[in-house]
This record gives structure tokens, sequence and C-alpha cells, in this order.
């Protein structure tokens, strides 16, 4: 009767370290699948944050192309503004020395009107 409880002691035994053992090993076809999709998502993480540093670094490069730009169109607006005023004093101008001929010419021609009528 020992025996056979002792038989049956083993078995049990024997049965539950053969559960245990499967146990730990799915544990550990786990733990190493854990371990797996941990590593791939430090690698997700880190290919995250280089994306996000260009983006950055895309960004401040659009930035300060933009800056750059504005620059170009203020200086460009200036010239505009620059040959705009000249443009306009050149017609100021013209438009004296128009008016000097007109003045001059009426001069002559009072002038020769006088000759011509023995003024």
């Amino acid at each position: 009767e020992k025996r056979a409880a002792l038989e049956v002691a083993r078995e049990k035994a024997a049965s539950e370290a053969a559960q245990l053992a499967r146990e730990k090993e799915d544990a550990e076809i786990e733990y190493h699948k854990a371990m797996e999709l941990l590593e791939d998502a430090r690698e997700r993480i880190e290919s995250l944050k280089e994306e996000l540093n260009e983006a950055e670094e895309t960004e401040l490069g659009a930035t300060e192309e933009e800056e750059r730009i504005r620059q170009l169109i203020d200086e460009k607006s200036r010239m505009l503004e620059e040959i705009f005023e000249r443009i306009q004093r050149n017609r100021c101008a013209e438009e004296e020395a128009a008016a000097l001929e007109v003045g001059n010419g009426n001069t002559w021609f009072a002038k020769a009107d006088e000759l011509w009528s023995g003024r």
C-alpha cells in the first residue's frame, strides 16, 4: 500500500514536473517573443526619432528658405520702388523740358512775330 501510494506520488510529481517544464518552456518562448517585440519597438522608436529630426531639419531649412525668399522679395520690392521713383522723376523732367520747349517756342514765335511785324 505504501509502495502504491509512493508510486502514485511519484507519477503525480513527474506529471507536475512535466507540466511545470512545459509551462517554463512556454514562458521562455513568450519571454523571447516579448523581447523581440520590445527590440522591434525600440528600433521603430529610434527610426521615428530620426524621421522627426529629419523633419525638423527640413522644416528649419524650409523656414530659412522662406526667410531668404522674403528677403529677396523685399529687396526686389525696394528695387522696383526705386525704379518707379526714377520713372516718375524722368517723367517730371520730360514734362518740364516739354514745357520749356513750348515756352521757348512761344517766345521764339513772339520774337519772330515782332520781327516780322516790324516792332
